[in-house]
């Protein structure tokens, strides 16, 4: 059974390969997923259910709005060929793996359950495949946290509105938490809340422009 599913697993990978454009597909609705979860994690720490403002064309570029994205998954992969090839390395070299685990960090990074779980193709690819999605996932937890607290702190990109009718808002230079394809969402440090503004309403938002005199080097 183990070698039917190597063998089921490689014709798979040659013919995906050789589809660039379901991997294209693949890749494209990964990074949607992703830019759905990060939304989430983003707009949680403000009270705003951003998933009741989402519209399909928001879903279909959720995951390109932020080039940082497409980092964290490019990471995620970089690691998992890095752990692939200490894989390889280890059941080419089993005798200097033993070697190794004489010692507490071989038996850290050689294990021998790890490698009865791996002990064929699937289950290798089926766990590069699921670390991949994981260390991706936390990463982009951790990313949209820090972006979120540099928000409620007020070191974050601040906005001044206009209002379709003229008007300026009253409460002073908000921040820009995000947007959508019809909301526009802020949070005003002053008063410590966030709130969701139909772009239909809105005329104008500012950005202050950064005195190079003051910046910082």
């Amino acid at each position: 059974m183990p070698a039917t599913q190597d063998s089921a697993l490689r014709r798979a990978s040659r013919r995906a390969l050789g589809e660039p454009a379901f991997l294209l597909s693949v890749a494209y609705f990964a990074m949607s997923a992703l830019g759905l979860w990060a939304s989430y994690w983003l707009y949680r720490p403000f009270g705003i259910p951003i998933f009741q403002y989402l519209q399909p064309t928001d879903i279909l570029v959720a995951g390109l709005r932020d080039p940082m994205y497409l980092v964290l998954v490019a990471a995620g992969f970089a690691l998992s060929a890095i752990i692939r090839r200490w894989e390889r390395w280890r059941f080419a070299h089993p005798d200097r793996a033993e070697r190794m685990r004489a010692h507490w960090y071989g038996r850290l990074w050689a294990p021998r359950w790890w490698e009865r779980i791996n002990a064929s193709t699937f289950t290798r690819a089926l766990f590069s495949i699921g670390f991949v999605i994981y260390f991706a996932f936390a990463l982009v937890i951790s990313y949209t946290r820090m972006q979120a607290d540099r928000i409620l702190r007020g070191d974050a990109t601040h906005v001044v509105i206009t209002y379709a009718d003229g008007t300026a808002a009253t409460a002073g230079p908000a921040i820009l938490v995000g947007t959508t394809a019809g909301w526009v969402f802020v949070f005003w440090p002053q008063q410590k809340r966030a709130e969701a503004i139909a772009q239909q309403s809105l005329r104008s938002l500012q950005y202050p422009a950064i005195d190079p005199g003051n910046r910082k080097h």
